[in-house]
Formats: structure tokens, C-alpha cells, sequence
């Protein structure tokens, strides 16, 4: 970063980075090729981005703020009577304009130049709508005689039509060098459809004496003041299209040269032609040192040639590839759909902008495509496609009226209607408003009381029970007992019903938690955040959700929180628990069950898992391995990472060792693939949590705040919950790893059928004991041989 201090005028280096490329192993030293891996380095091409913009009709974003601006300055100034625009708005020159506003109060219009530098106040317009004609290409601020910052304010092109809420939508495209162009006509180009860049151009060629140039002509026909020399199929090997008029071009520094045939100035320098796949370049005799081709490298040394060319074969790079990237999406917004392209510069100090085409039809989303071209007017209208025969399928004039009027326009149906505008009313109504006799099969003053009231309000049945005296009548104590059953189930009439904040309901269903989401056929989600899907699901706590058929999230808002019901006819009663199958329920905090049961009246569960890592079945467990493991410890810790599987162990103390014939007790044999594993400590360290001389783990009641959002609103109440008590020596910041992945532990079978070593002269059907070295040897009583299965293994019983 430069910084410029005002006093004296100089300027200071700030905030450098000095990057050490050899420590991190970096050799390349060709600056061109460092450049294209690390963008930061000095020297190197920045990224190239422009921005192109979408706008409806309405030009004004409508932020604005109380203040006025300057005439003399074209700059803010403070006001408590006035309204001004925040933000500048870009017009065209000779383009006719309507500032339009809800209000009398006259309107200021204030120029400025394409660099936003002030050019003149054009004074007041008076009334409601205002029409100006800009003289040049720039910007506009406006001011309002008023106070009132709910003015809306439209600033269009043409005349004033009615008033829209202005839209924007904006692209941004980033390219890892300026977009190049040669005088054919032929560009880079990048398509915002696609997201892809085509590179039809080539990167800059440097163009000097190191290319091995050949044959130096002195002379070309009957032009005895040129002299050139040539470079055998430079274009193959360049990827460069055979020469077309105007396919190249160079620079030596100070002018730039069209790739030309024929009239060429021998007073303005060289020459560049590509014929035949060679390429040429043509130089004037007088700037040669000597007329020959040590002259010419001479002259090529001290004035080397960028060069660039039409590719023969374009590449195409991807969004996201070397630097290139295109982000957002624009809209077209309809007739008066405007776009707006910030420039760039090329190389050669050319304008490059692109012209965009927006495939119709008029509607968000549509097709855009980019072709770059060097232009200096950066605003393309939108031409609209107005008269069609058809339109998505309808034939005009047949089945479509001939007065029909295709619009974008959205239309909002007021609360109230004329009933002119209605049809099919009743043109009589009984002399009591037209009270109707039955509602739904029921009869008034028979099975309905004189006193019913019909209503679609839904109401908690427990908003009108509170009690059961004997003075309740009949009717009330049926709804009581209603309410007790129903477990606080809302009511209502109607099919579809979000009556939570923010709630939504779909299908046949009832979200009356607030932010709750109710899906299918009958289903509820009462809890806040809760969400009930399929058929007769209820989510009844907080966060809960219920999927299935007649599955049941919580049974109130508390007990079952954050809780998950699948499958059919399934419950959970703890919070964050989760159960899954048909027919049964799980009670417990924090637990997982798979349900079993039958019907209603057979409820059963498969298999829970509890918090405390219990794990229950009702059923066979079933493994690949054949006995029973328990993990030891070393004696000697196993420093070397042994491979002791297989061997006969005994033990000292509570570690092992490799048994021999002299031991009076073998515990077992090292395991390789064990059924089951005992005292791994697969999860966590042995010690995390507090146990009393029994090793039976201690627990605590733990009140757990509340859980709120943003807006304090409580998502999970303050509520205790009963947990382990965690050692003070345990470091949650250490990672863990389980005894059977660490060297000084093993699984020792102790119990079925293992693999064992042996001496090789074990037989089948008979029996085996340990000798020295923990390896089998022949013996009348002992480990039954069950399998022989190579040459120094067996396979052995144990029990």
C-alpha cells in the first residue's frame, strides 16, 4: 500500500509482506511462472473485475436520508426539511428522464461526470414529476422539499408511468488478466450462462533475439528499405491461427502494430506476420545497426516485441479455474429493464466492456450471454419481443381474446369485493339472516344446544376446563374427560391450520407451536419448533419431530423435548431421546429404542440403548468372532510394537507375559478377531468419571439453563437433569485413543475357539499345552485341537 502525506508530498511504503518462497520448498525462479501461482508477488498482474448491474423501470434504490445538498459543492449538507438520495444514479447522455414522486414538493437535480466530480445544480422542478435530458454520460443525486422519509421516489427513462419498487440484481466477474482482443475483430469472451471464460486470444509473447531466428531477407520484392527474418512453424508450436488480416499484433513500448499486409511505414517500425505456420517480423533497414542478422537480434535485443495472437484452438477455463470466477445472477425485470456494466481497461488502454443479451422470455432468471468488445458506451438496453402468436401454448386470436393483455405485473386481490363482482349470490335470505337447521348432520335445539356457537377459533380445551366439581354440567365433564385423554390436543375446524407465529401447516394438519411445521393427513405440531409429518403424527414437546403413522414426539412440552418418533404407532416420553420401529415407547433421557410390539395393546421394545452407554436386547447377539476377550496389559509394555497374536499368555500381578511350560496358570491367548471385548475402554478414558471402591460411577442433579434465541425466546426450558460427575483430572483437551489400538495392550481370549501357535507337531483330536516361548506343543490333557490350519497354527477350544 502507498500512503501519500499532504505535507510534503511524498509517499510511504505501508504494510509489506515479504514471502520466503525456498522455506516452503518453492524452486521455480521464472518470474512468469511464480506470478501465476502466487498473485501477490511484486511485479505480478492483479485480478481484473467489473460488475455488471440489472435495474427494473425504477433507477432510484430509494435509500434516502434527511439532509439537503449543496448547490455550490454538489455536496452533502445538513437539513431537517429536506430528503436527498444516498447514492448516486447513472444516466445516459441525450436520454430523456421522469423523476416522479407521491408528494408536491419540488424536486433538485444534481450533475456529475463519470468520475462523480459535481457539475451544476439544474435548479427545482416543481409538482410531482420532473423530465430532464442529460448533455454527457455521468451520475445524478436528487433532493425533495420534504421531511418525510416514506416518500417514494422513481426515477425511469421515457415518461412517467406508475410507480414500482425498485430491483436490482448484480454479477460479478473476476478475471486473472484484462480481456484481449486483436484488430480482426476476434475477443476473449465470457458467457454468464455458462460461467465459463473462452480464451481466444493468447497471452503475451515476448518476441526477442532468444528465439533462434533464421533465413534474414534483405529486402521484401521490390522494397528495397525492409529487411525481415522468420521463425519455422512458430505458429504450431504456439497454438496460433494461420494468418488472417488483422489476427496479431505488437508492441515495442511505445506504438502499437497491426498485424498488416501490404502499405506498410517504413518511418513507424516493425512488423509482424504469421504465413505458413512461420512467423515473420518485418523491421525498417535504418534501425538496424548492421544490415544483416546479428543487426537484427542486435535490434530485437533492445526493442523486444510483445506479441499477441488469435489462438487456433480457444480454451475454455471454468468458474472457479486459474483466478476466473463469475458470481450472482441477473434478472430481467420486463420492459424497462436497464444494465448497467462497470468498465475496465485492456492492455492496450481500450474501454472493454461487455454487450449483454438477455434470451427472452421477460422473466427472473432469464439467459444471459457476454460477448467483450472494445465499446465506450457501457449501458445496452433490452430489446423486447412485444407481438406473438403464442404464448406458452394459447393461440392468439383463438383461444385467447383479442382485448387479452400480457403483463408482468402482480396483481394483489383486495380484502373486500363489490358484490357486483361476485356471481351466483342468493337473491333472497330468510327473515332471520338465514340461520341453517342442522350443521354437519347435527340439529339445532335437538342435539345442539339453543346457546352453541359456531366458530373456526382454535381454543386449548384447557383455556375453558380448569375443574371437575359436581357442579359441572354433564357436557363440561365430557369435555373434561375429553381433555384428559386428548392430553391437550388443540381443536380445530378446518383442514390446514398455522396458527403458531411464523408457523406452517400443509396437507390436512394443525402447526400451532409457534415456528412449527405441520405436514400430511391429521397430524399436529403443537410443541414450538416442532414438526409432525405423514399420518396422525402429534409432536407434542418443544423441538420435537414425529414421522411415521400415529407416532408421538414428547407427551408435553417438557418431557420428550428435542425428542424423535418414527415408524408406526411409536412414543417418546424423554427428552432427546429417539425411537424407531412399531408399537412401543421409550421413557428414558437421552435413549435410543427400537420398538417391537404388535398393536396398541402389545407394546414392546427390541432393543435401547441408555445415555449411561447400557445397551439392552430382547433377542441374539451375532458376531464373526468365536470367543470371549478381555484386554490386559503388558508386563514389559510391549516397547517394540510386537505382533504377539496367537501366543499362549499367563499372568503377574494384573499384567501378562508370554507363558512357558514352567507357568501353573494360563489366563488365555492373544485374540485376534474376539465376539466380544471386555474392559476396551472404546470411548473414553477409565478415570473421566468419579466411582466409588466398587467402580460404580457417581451422579448428580445438574440444572440446565434455559436455552434461548436471538430474540430470548425459549427454546428448551431451564429444567434438571441428573449426570455423571466428571474427575477433576480429566483433560478434555487431549485426544483418546482405546486399549486396542495402543501397543501395550492386547485382547486375550479366554473362553471358545482361537487361533494359537504351535511347534508343528500338534494333532487333530488331540491336546496341546504351552511351552516356553508361549507356542503349543503336544500333551495328554490340556486345549482340545480342533484344526490344523497351516503349518505352525491351530485351532484351538478353550473353557
Amino acid at each position: 500500500m502507498l500512503r501519500n502525506n499532504v505535507a510534503d508530498s511524498n509517499y510511504y511504503h505501508d504494510k509489506s509482506i515479504i514471502v520466503d518462497l525456498t522455506e516452503i520448498g518453492e524452486i521455480e525462479t521464472d518470474v512468469n511462472i511464480l506470478a501465476k501461482k502466487y498473485t501477490y508477488i511484486n511485479g505480478t498482474k492483479s485480478t481484473v473485475s467489473t460488475r455488471i448491474k440489472s435495474t427494473n423501470k425504477n433507477l432510484f434504490d430509494e435509500q434516502i436520508e434527511l439532509g439537503t445538498i449543496s448547490t455550490s459543492t454538489g455536496e452533502n449538507a445538513e437539513s431537517e426539511t429536506n430528503i436527498r438520495g444516498k447514492n448516486f444514479v447513472k444516466v445516459k447522455a441525450v436520454q430523456s428522464y421522469t423523476i416522479s414522486t407521491n408528494t408536491t414538493a419540488n424536486i433538485d437535480v444534481y450533475y456529475y461526470d463519470l468520475n462523480r466530480n459535481y457539475i451544476i445544480n439544474k435548479g427545482a422542478f416543481w409538482g410531482t414529476e420532473a423530465t430532464f435530458i442529460p448533455s454527457a454520460n455521468g451520475y445524478i443525486r436528487i433532493r425533495v422539499s420534504t421531511s418525510d422519509l416514506e416518500t417514494k421516489i422513481q426515477i425511469e427513462e421515457g415518461s412517467k408511468t406508475d410507480y414500482v419498487q425498485h430491483e436490482e440484481t448484480k454479477t460479478y466477474i473476476t478475471l486473472p488478466q484484462p480481456l484481449q482482443s486483436v484488430p480482426n475483430g476476434t475477443k476473449d469472451e465470457v458467457c454468464l450462462d455458462t460461467k465459463t471464460y473462452t480464451k481466444k486470444i493468447s497471452d503475451e509473447k515476448i518476441i526477442n533475439c532468444s528465439l533462434n531466428f533464421e533465413g534474414f531477407v534483405n529486402g521484401i520484392g521490390t522494397n528495397s528499405d525492409l529487411a525481415y527474418a522468420f521463425i519455422r512453424d512458430w505458429g504450431i508450436t504456439n497454438n496460433a491461427k494461420q494468418e488472417t488480416t488483422g489476427s496479431a499484433r505488437g508492441f515495442d513500448g511505445t506504438n502499437i502494430y497491426s498485424h498488416i499486409s501490404g502499405n506498410f511505414n517504413v518511418t513507424t517500425g516493425y512488423y509482424t506476420r504469421l504465413a505458413s505456420n512461420h512467423l515473420y517480423v518485418v523491421v525498417p533497414k535504418n534501425k538496424l545497426s548492421t544490415v544483416d542478422l546479428a543487426g537484427f537480434n542486435a535490434y530485437l535485443t533492445a526493442n523486444p516485441i510483445t506479441y499477441t495472437y488469435q489462438l487456433a484452438i480457444p480454451r475454455v477455463i471454468e468458474n472457479g479455474e486459474e483466478g476466473f470466477s463469475v458470481d450472482g445472477k441477473l434478472y430481467s425485470y420486463g420492459e424497462g429493464t436497464t444494465v448497467e456494466i462497470s468498465p475496465i481497461d485492456d492492455d492496450w488502454g481500450n474501454f472493454v466492456s461487455p454487450t449483454i443479451t438477455l434470451d427472452m422470455p421477460i422473466t427472473k432468471g432469464a439467459t444471459i450471454h457476454s460477448n467483450f468488445e472494445n465499446i465506450v458506451d457501457h449501458d445496452k438496453r433490452i430489446t423486447i419481443i412485444e407481438n406473438v402468436k403464442t404464448v406458452n401454448g394459447h393461440t392468439v386470436d383463438s383461444d385467447v381474446p383479442s382485448d387479452a393483455k400480457f403483463t408482468d405485473t402482480i396483481y394483489i386481490l383486495p380484502s373486500s369485493l363489490p358484490a357486483s363482482m361476485i356471481t351466483g349470490l342468493p337473491t333472497t335470505l330468510p327473515a332471520n339472516g338465514g340461520n341453517s337447521a342442522t350443521v354437519n348432520g347435527h340439529t339445532v335445539l335437538t342435539n345442539v344446544p339453543s346457546e352453541a356457537l359456531f366458530t373456526d377459533t382454535q381454543r386449548l380445551i384447557s383455556d375453558s376446563v380448569s375443574s371437575t366439581s359436581t357442579t359441572t354440567s354433564a357436557s363440561s365433564k365430557a369435555v373434561k374427560t375429553a381433555y384428559d385423554k386428548a392430553n391437550d390436543v388443540r381443536i380445530n375446524v378446518h383442514n390446514n391450520i398455522g396458527t403458531g407465529t411464523n408457523s406452517h401447516s400443509e396437507g390436512n394438519g394443525v402447526a400451532s407451536g409457534d415456528y412449527s411445521h405441520a405436514e400430511g393427513v391429521n397430524t399436529i405440531a403443537y410443541g414450538g419448533r416442532s414438526h409432525a409429518e405423514g399420518q396422525g403424527t402429534k409432536a407434542f414437546s418443544d423441538v420435537s419431530h414425529a414421522e411415521g403413522i400415529n407416532t408421538i414426539a414428547g407427551n408435553d412440552l417438557i418431557m420428550g423435548i428435542a425428542s424423535h418418533a418414527e415408524g408406526m404407532h411409536t412414543q417418546t416420553k424423554g427428552s432427546c431421546s429417539h425411537i424407531m420401529g412399531q408399537y412401543g415407547y421409550i421413557n428414558e433421557i437421552g435413549a435410543w429404542g427400537l420398538a417391537n410390539g404388535t398393536s396398541n395393546t402389545n407394546l414392546g421394545l427390541g432393543a435401547k440403548i441408555l445415555s449411561n452407554g447400557n445397551f439392552y436386547a430382547d433377542g441374539t447377539f451375532n458376531s464373526t468372532g468365536a470367543d470371549y476377550a478381555e484386554m490386559f496389559e503388558w508386563e514389559d509394555g510391549n516397547l517394540n510394537a510386537e505382533d504377539r497374536v496367537g501366543y499362549f499368555v499367563a499372568l503377574d500381578g494384573e499384567k501378562i507375559k508370554i507363558a512357558n511350560e514352567s507357568d501353573d496358570y494360563i489366563l488365555g491367548i492373544v485374540s485376534c478377531n474376539p465376539a466380544i471385548l471386555g474392559d476396551n475402554m472404546s470411548l473414553t478414558w477409565k478415570n473421566k468419571y468419579i466411582a466409588d471402591e466398587w467402580g460404580r460411577i457417581q451422579y448428580q442433579d445438574v440444572i440446565i439453563p434455559a436455552m434461548k434465541d436471538e430474540e430470548e425466546n425459549i427454546i428448551f426450558p431451564e429444567h434438571v437433569e441428573t449426570q455423571p460427575m466428571v474427575n477433576s483430572e480429566w483433560d478434555n483437551t487431549e485426544d483418546y485413543e482405546e486399549r486396542l489400538k495402543r501397543k501395550e495392550w492386547d485382547a486375550i481370549g479366554m473362553m471358545g475357539k482361537l487361533l494359537v501357535r504351535d511347534d508343528g507337531t500338534c494333532v487333530i483330536n488331540g491336546y496341546c499345552k504351552p511351552t516356553d516361548g508361549g507356542i503349543a506343543t503336544p500333551s495328554e490333557t490340556g486345549y482340545r485341537v480342533m484344526k490344523r490350519i497351516n503349518e505352525n497354527i491351530i485351532l484351538v477350544l478353550l473353557r
